[in-house]
């Protein structure tokens, strides 16, 4: 019996030092890459029908694939926010992830939502908008 649990708690210990191992080869397997020491964000800014900026409450961005709330309550200006920046960079996908913004116009308490799609990945040098507005405009 003491041998059989010893058996199973070594299997256990190989088995979570190999997991532990995968984990850390991904960044290791990455290509060789020059990359700048700029901190990159992706922003968007909210308009009027006008293109005026308007002040916004509410904020909110949240990655579609993984449902988790990456908002950046610290990185706006008003009518300017941040979607996902480098801290946000190994959360997301080198093919980019789409990511649901949502904001409500202070004045009118209309609500939008928008989808950008923001590329990053474990071997990525920084964040960038793959697609979806730079503005978005509330009629």
């Amino acid at each position: 019996m003491k041998k059989l649990f010893a058996l199973i708690l070594l299997a256990a210990i190989f088995s979570a030092c190999k997991s532990k191992k995968q984990q850390t080869q991904n960044a290791q397997d990455c290509p060789d890459k020059p990359c700048t020491m700029m901190f990159a964000s992706v922003p968007v800014r909210y308009a009027d029908k006008n293109g005026q900026p308007v002040s916004v409450k509410n904020f909110k961005a949240v990655i579609l694939r993984t449902n988790e709330d990456i908002t950046h309550t610290d990185n706006h200006t008003g009518s300017m926010f941040t979607v996902a920046d480098d801290s946000d960079r190994k959360k997301l996908t080198e093919a980019g992830d789409n990511i649901l913004i949502t904001a409500t116009d202070s004045a009118s308490n209309v609500t939008r939502t928008d989808t950008i799609k923001v590329a990053g990945g474990v071997c990525s040098c920084h964040v960038v908008r793959v697609s979806g507005p730079e503005e978005i405009r509330f009629n």
